[in-house]
């Protein structure tokens, strides 16, 4: 294995890096790949003081992690597996072994990460407290999960993912959104991508961003929106809206996501119910194509009213932010009823228009689309408390439970709210606070869904 790491402006912490991989899992500076991407920290000197380091040197600086990966993999001719590592991060003892080890545990796994110890109460406070927590057994392995993306920060990629996948995309400049672009060529070629439950890696600085800039970050979206037809680039898992499935882990459920784009929160089912029997429905068949390696999912558009799940009815139909892009989500709604077994749940999350920030942008004279957030410019509908409740009673179907999320309140947000509760009708001023409503519906009492 060789390993590539990519420094700027990272000196000390690249020293400490190669420190850490020589005592905690033997690596050789002959199996290091360093990379200086233009830094003025004295790193270029003390590389070309060390005749045994295998070393590249980006003169101007601000390359692309794509073409520096590229060319270090054509320089050095590596024909083995690659360990792409960010200075910021440390890995910790006996991680390497433990991924390794998981990526030869069947041919389809293509890469893995280990899975990052954060900074906070619940975890060591320092790399060296992280080293003896680990150590100690205060942070327990998990099981390994399976993922659409790994981080860019620490992953390790197969030969055979490599060789298969091929070069990574250099019209991509942040790493973030390069490693995303061949994760999702490796899932669609058959491989299977997974975080290792049992080992380990800490961030000790904050990530350096180089030359980067936001028209890179700006190019990166355009150019991956035209490759792969997606809007959002979403490998995050709606947990909040999925903790409301409480069935025992070996459970046989069967569940449905509507709009279920990459498969993320399929894949978090499959993950947490391994017996799970799991469909989508998704309309975008370019994104489609990556939920497939997942589940059972159908092309075509829900409002269509034209599926077919050879009679399988549902423990669980999921609507993840999707009611508020269709021309008719009661209708929708109704349908999809038909599908439900008997006590089954529908999951939805749904934005909140009533949020601080649009009332207030909305008295200055502002209702201003976006490419994302409350006001996506592809939603149809909006919606508040208030009419979710009306759309489910309308509907058949009766909450069994409603939460909210919060993305941070201001004092300037506090200050607003109160005006606005001398003014309103409400009595609860957190129908202001609310950005996203996530809700557990089934049919009314009474009612039958199958």
């Amino acid at each position: 294995m060789k390993v590539i790491i990519v420094a700027y402006n990272q000196f000390e912490l690249l020293q400490m890096e190669i420190e850490a991989l020589r005592l905690l899992a033997g690596i050789e500076e002959r199996d290091l790949i360093i990379v200086d991407n233009g830094s003025e920290d004295g790193l270029r000197q003390w590389l070309e003081e060390r005749p045994g380091m295998n070393y590249l040197i980006c003169d101007e600086g601000g390359e692309s992690y794509s073409a520096i990966v590229n060319y270090a993999k054509a320089e050095f001719q590596i024909a083995e597996d690659i360990l792409l590592l960010n200075p910021c991060y440390m890995i910790l003892p006996d991680s390497i072994e433990e991924m390794q080890r998981l990526l030869y545990a069947d041919r389809e796994i293509g890469a893995v990460m280990p899975k990052l110890i954060h900074n906070g109460s619940e975890t060591a406070g320092n790399y060296t407290e992280a080293v003896s927590y680990i150590q100690e057994g205060k942070i327990a392995s998990e099981v390994n999960l399976q993922q659409l993306k790994l981080t860019d920060g620490c992953v390790m990629l197969k030969r055979s993912m490599l060789e298969k996948v091929g070069i990574f995309e250099e019209k991509l400049f942040l790493a973030e959104n390069v490693m995303w672009d061949y994760c999702v060529r490796g899932i669609e070629l058959g491989y299977k991508l997974f975080e290792c439950g049992s080992a380990f890696f800490y961030q000790i600085a904050e990530k350096q961003k180089g030359k980067e800039n936001k028209q890179h970050a700006l190019s990166d979206r355009r150019l991956l929106k035209e490759k792969w037809d997606m809007n959002y680039f979403n490998a995050i898992p709606n947990t909040g809206l999925l903790s409301y499935i409480t069935e025992s882990r070996e459970t046989p459920l069967r569940v449905l996501e509507i709009g279920c784009d990459c498969g993320v929160n399929l894949l978090w089912v499959r993950n947490h119910y391994p017996n799970a029997a799991l469909y989508g429905v998704e309309i975008n068949a370019s994104v489609a194509g990556v939920a497939k390696c997942i589940a059972n999912v159908t092309v075509g558009n829900i409002e269509e009213r034209q599926m077919d799940f050879g009679g399988v009815t549902f423990d669980y139909i999921i609507f993840g932010d999707v009611l508020e892009h269709l021309r008719d989500p009661e209708g929708t709604l109704n349908y999809c009823k038909e599908f439900l077994k008997k006590g089954g749940s529908i999951l939805a999350s749904i934005p909140n228009i009533m949020h601080v920030s649009v009332v207030r942008d909305l008295l200055n004279g502002n209702f201003t689309y976006a490419d994302q957030g409350l006001l996506d410019r592809t939603h149809i509908h909006f919606f508040t408390y208030k009419e979710i409740l009306r759309m489910l009673m309308r509907t058949g179907l009766e909450a069994v439970e409603i939460r909210m999320t919060i993305n941070g309140v201001s004092q300037e947000d506090r200050e607003f709210v109160s005006k606005l509760m001398e003014l309103s009708e409400v009595s609860d001023e957190s129908m202001f606070y609310a950005y996203q409503y996530l809700l557990q519906a089934r049919c009314a009492d009474g009612k039958m869904c199958d």
